[in-house]
């Protein structure tokens, strides 16, 4: 077996062989890599080759942060290509050893196929960073077949916001970016949640848009009074549904229900077979009930529950590691006596 950091030159076989064995994997992408570079974290890209043929490939992101220091994520990965699972195995422990010349603190693993002996390879379970459970909706089918596997009130609401006349805009560049900020803003404040800051959304667009894999698209009512917007990144067929809101007023209208199913339709028509969600949340989440009302206007559009492997860690300097978990810890206590 041999193992190549891969760069540039590598890009197009990087994402045929990820087009081949992991249509879901966005996070493993080219693309999403590139994004986080220019976030500045560094991004590292291994490729695992038997007698020259590339049969698995790895993404992992690296971050700096305090007090833990360098700690990587491998997210939506290795992706494996016709090996077993063993191999598969063999093929983790060597990159996890590789990992060691990076002076990580930990690696954060949340892998797209179950890792077949977590023990044997040093690693511990830990809660995930990303979506634990996705749905994804079927976009082969035409928008009668569509509507149908929306559920009753899913349906009744589209129709809702088509009689109070709120449409649908799409925008293949950056002139929705404010209004898109704005409404996210709002939902922020008021669902009591905390999002990225306006770079890193900027960073996403600019990234993706280059190729022509991202749209923002935009409800208003009749008087062009912006109501709804979402953002999706196209990738191999599948519409990731990564980021959007609703603004405080008019929400009587319904025009989030009508938004989706636009952008499903969207989609579809440049080709995409999936509209993903990315994510809902699992009863056994921390924030279940905070994220309760969004897992519920997800489900109502039907489609099948794609649950993600467990999430695992390997730590290679547990005594920092320990120290840090120690004063974040006490830093997290502090902030809860200052609010009281």
């Amino acid at each position: 077996m041999e193992i190549l950091t891969l760069g540039d030159e590598s890009r197009v076989a990087w994402e045929s062989f990820l087009a081949q064995y992991a249509a879901d994997g966005l996070l493993q992408s080219y693309a999403w890599g590139d994004f986080r570079e220019l976030m500045r974290h560094q991004v590292v890209r291994y490729g695992f080759f038997v007698q020259k043929r590339l049969v698995a490939i790895a993404q992992v992101q690296i971050e700096t942060r305090w007090p833990e220091g360098r700690t990587g994520y491998l997210f939506r990965g290795p992706v494996f290509g016709d090996i077993s699972p063993e191999q598969r195995d063999d093929m983790l422990h060597i990159l996890i050893q590789l990992l060691r010349r990076q002076r990580l603190t930990r690696l954060i693993i949340e892998p797209l196929v179950e890792i077949g002996s977590p023990q044997r390879l040093g690693l511990t379970k830990i809660i995930p960073r990303q979506p634990h459970r996705s749905l994804v909706i079927d976009l082969a089918a035409d928008d009668t077949v569509l509507l149908e596997q929306f559920k009753p009130k899913t349906r009744y609401n589209i129709r809702v916001a088509e009689r109070k006349e709120v449409t649908i805009s799409t925008h293949l560049n950056s002139q929705l970016i404010p209004d898109f900020l704005q409404i996210l803003r709002e939902t922020e404040t008021r669902q009591g949640i905390r999002l990225y800051p306006d770079e890193y959304f900027k960073t996403l667009f600019d990234t993706f848009h280059v190729k022509s894999q991202v749209l923002l698209l935009l409800a208003v009512d009749a008087t062009q009074t912006p109501l709804a917007t979402l953002l999706l990144i196209l990738h191999h067929q599948t519409a990731y549904y990564l980021f959007g809101g609703t603004a405080n007023a008019q929400r009587e209208l319904m025009a989030n229900y009508l938004l989706h199913f636009e952008a499903m339709r969207v989609a579809r028509a440049r080709g995409c077979l999936r509209y993903d969600f990315w994510g809902i949340a699992s009863p056994e989440d921390p924030n279940y009930e905070k994220w309760a009302g969004i897992t519920r206007f997800k489900q109502g559009f039907g489609g099948r529950e794609l649950v993600y492997p467990d999430a695992y860690q390997f730590v290679y300097a547990p005594l920092r590691h320990r120290l840090a978990q120690l004063l974040l810890n006490g830093h997290l206590t502090l902030r809860r006596l200052f609010k009281r």
